[in-house]
């Protein structure tokens, strides 16, 4: 009987191990806020001097004096990636489609971290369109709302145009 208990302790040791072992992870979980938040490579002000050079008014709205402010989200994946981006405030098809040819071809994000673990991150940045003058200027924020303006650089450079 002594056999008998002690195989059976072995069975349920093993069987308990190896249940644990396969518990599954949560790697395709995509999260909002993070102990470490992704980065753009040299940082926020980095990225806005990416969008500020990359982003060009379409020609389309431009001249049908169309303007406003497109809210895209994406997500930072595990190796820094864009991916999933999308539109969730649209303005109009040509300037939609021009934030999210500017977002997707943005180089590869430091990914952020959870627990010391990499995780995939969900963004949302607005970007605003506006015609000023016959001329165009744009903004962009982080998701959790904070709009800094950081094109102020593009504000006086528009400025000091307008006194010559």
């Amino acid at each position: 009987m002594s056999n008998l208990v002690k195989w059976l302790f072995v069975l349920c040791v093993l069987v308990c191990n190896t249940a644990w072992a396969q518990t599954p992870t949560d790697s395709g979980k995509v999260v909002v806020f993070v102990e470490t938040m992704p980065e753009y490579p040299g940082g926020q002000e980095a990225m806005y001097a990416y969008l500020n050079k990359n982003i060009k008014y379409p020609k389309e709205d431009f001249n049908k004096n169309i303007s406003g402010k497109v809210i895209v989200q994406f997500v930072i994946d595990t190796l820094g990636f864009v991916t999933d981006s999308k539109v969730i405030k649209p303005v109009s098809p040509t300037i939609d489609a021009e934030a999210l040819r500017v977002i997707n071809g943005m180089p590869q994000w430091k990914p952020g971290t959870q627990q010391g673990k990499v995780v995939k991150v969900k963004y949302t940045i607005p970007i605003n369109f506006s015609l000023q003058e016959n001329r165009y200027m744009y903004s962009v924020a982080e998701s959790i709302g904070i709009i800094v303006g950081g094109l102020l650089g593009a504000a006086i450079g528009v400025w000091l145009y307008s006194l010559l």
